[in-house]
């Protein structure tokens, strides 16, 4: 007489892993007969225990990690940069961004340079960065190209002013910024 499992209900996460575990595991046990299936069934159970605490899944298959490709702008005054053709198609793709209901992105980011007080020919380079959605959005902004980045964490429907950094005798510069996905 075979036995029969009763169904499993998943309400965690966790419960659910386990439950992918265990079917894994018996189903490696029906297939496989013979001198090789202890070893069989030791790669099956190390590969999905080995899996089980990683968080990445196959559906984001991300280059970049946790973070969207880098979003480029510049103040008005600068010419933008050349886009290359796109011959054999976006090996990257676009970059990875959070959307609204409308598919309009979340994040809009302004350039602004204004000139100090004191000293009118240095020039404060800052962001306006505005969230359109209800999450809360890192980002990671910087000049084009440089590696001294800011962490900035924006709240939904928020509003927010960042100081980039500072310039003499000059108010154009180009940004880039990366969105965090964790």
């Amino acid at each position: 007489m075979a036995l029969k499992a009763a169904p499993l209900e998943c309400t965690h996460r966790e419960t659910a892993r386990r439950k992918d575990f265990w079917m894994a595991i018996f189903a490696a046990n029906r297939v496989t007969a013979g001198p090789y299936r202890a070893t069989y069934l030791a790669v099956v159970s190390a590969t999905l225990l080995l899996s089980e605490g990683s968080s990445a899944s196959a559906q984001s298959l991300n280059p970049f990690g946790t973070q969207s490709a880098p979003i480029v702008g510049q103040t008005s005054g600068i010419t933008p940069l050349p886009t290359l053709p796109n011959f054999g198609g976006n090996l990257v793709g676009t970059p990875e961004r959070h959307y609204t209901p409308t598919k309009a992105p979340c994040i809009k980011v302004t350039p602004e340079a204004a000139p100090q007080k004191v000293n009118p020919r240095i020039y404060d380079n800052f962001l306006i960065i505005t969230n359109d959605c209800g999450q809360t959005i890192g980002l990671q902004a910087c000049y084009y190209q440089k590696k001294g980045c800011l962490d900035v964490e924006i709240r939904g429907y928020a509003r927010k002013e960042v100081i980039l950094g500072i310039q003499f005798d000059g108010k154009e510069f180009r940004y880039e910024y990366r969105e965090n996905f964790n």
